[in-house]
C-alpha cells in the first residue's frame, strides 16, 4: 500500500494477467512464488497480480488467484539471466497472507487470554499470601504459647517431683517441716473411707508404739531413727488432732499388723488391737 504526502493511503494497483494451468496449480499450492513478466505495466512492490487461468484452448477457466508482489528483480540488476525489458516478480498468495493474519490474530488473542490468566493467577496468589501471612503469624504465636506452656508444665512437674520427694523422704532436722511432710505422707499411705480402726484408743496405741520406737532408737544411739520416730509420733498427733477437729478423718491408726504384713509373727503378749506391733503408718521402720 502506498502512502501519499498527505498520509492518505492509496489502494494498490491490480494487474490482470493470464497464467497457464500447470503454473496456476503451482501458484495455488504455494510451490510457485515468482514469475517472469514483461515489464509493460510499471509493476511496484505491493501491487496485486490477479492471475487468471488461461487454458490450452485459449479460453479463461474462470479460476484466478490474487497474489501480492513482494520483490522485483530487473535485467538492470541481473542482466545475465533476465532479458532486457523483463522483470522477475516474487509474490505471496493473498490467501496465505490472510491465513497468516488470522493466525497472528489468533495468537494475539491467545496471548491476551494468557496475560489475563497470568494477572488473575497473580491476584489469587497475592490474596492467598495475604491470608497465609496472618495464618503463619497465628501459628508462630500458638507455637510460642505451646513452648511457653511446655516450659511451665516442665517447671510444675519438676516442682511436683520435688514435693513428692519431700513427701516420701523424711525430713529429720527441721522438726516443723518434717511433721508437716510426715503427716501428709501418713494420710496418703494409710487413708481409709470406712471407720474401722479409728477409735480413740487406736490413736493412743499408735502414738505409744511410735514413741516407744523413738525411745528404743535413742537409747541405742541410733540418732537417725530416733529423730524420725519423734517426727512420725508428732505427725500422728497432728493427724489425731485433725481427726478430733473433723478436718481430716480418713487416716486409720488401728491397723492389724499381721493382716497388713507389718509384723510376721505377733508376740504372745501383744494387745489385740495391734498397736505396739505396728510399723509406722509411713511404712518407714
Amino acid at each position: 500500500m502506498i502512502i501519499t504526502t498527505n498520509n492518505a493511503p492509496v489502494p494498490p494497483t491490480i494487474h490482470f494477467l493470464k497464467i497457464r494451468p500447470k503454473h496456476f496449480i503451482d501458484v495455488q499450492s504455494g510451490a510457485k512464488k515468482a514469475d517472469m513478466r514483461w515489464n509493460d505495466r510499471d509493476f511496484q512492490v505491493g501491487d496485486i497480480l490477479r492471475l487468471t487461468e488461461f487454458t490450452d484452448h485459449h479460453t479463461y477457466s474462470g479460476k484466478f488467484e490474487d497474489v501480492r508482489i513482494t520483490h522485483i528483480l530487473s535485467g538492470e540488476e541481473f542482466n545475465t539471466a533476465i532479458r532486457d525489458g523483463y522483470v522477475m516478480l516474487s509474490f505471496e498468495r493473498i490467501d496465505d497472507v490472510r491465513a497468516t493474519a488470522r493466525q497472528v490474530a489468533a495468537l494475539t488473542e491467545r496471548i491476551a487470554v494468557l496475560e489475563r490468566e497470568r494477572v488473575h493467577a497473580n491476584d489469587v496468589a497475592a490474596s492467598a499470601m495475604a491470608e497465609i501471612t496472618p495464618a503463619n503469624k497465628r501459628i508462630a504465636e500458638a507455637e510460642n504459647r505451646i513452648d511457653t506452656d511446655s516450659r511451665i508444665i516442665a517447671s510444675l512437674e519438676s516442682h511436683i517431683a520435688a514435693l513428692e520427694a519431700k513427701l516420701h523422704n523424711p525430713e529429720l532436722r527441721d522438726f516443723a517441716t518434717g511433721v508437716v511432710y510426715e503427716a501428709a505422707h501418713q494420710r496418703e499411705r494409710w487413708g481409709a473411707s470406712h471407720d474401722a480402726g479409728k477409735e480413740p484408743q487406736d490413736w493412743f496405741w499408735l502414738l505409744g508404739w511410735l514413741a516407744g520406737k523413738a525411745l528404743k532408737a535413742h537409747a541405742s544411739g541410733d540418732k537417725e531413727k530416733a529423730l524420725h520416730h519423734c517426727i512420725s509420733s508428732a505427725a500422728v498427733l497432728a493427724n489425731w488432732h485433725a481427726a478430733v477437729n473433723g478436718t481430716y478423718t480418713a487416716l486409720r491408726p488401728g491397723i492389724d499388723p499381721v493382716a497388713r504384713g507389718i509384723e510376721e509373727v505377733p508376740s504372745a503378749a501383744a494387745p489385740t488391737n495391734g498397736g505396739p506391733f505396728m510399723k509406722s503408718p509411713s511404712g518407714r521402720k
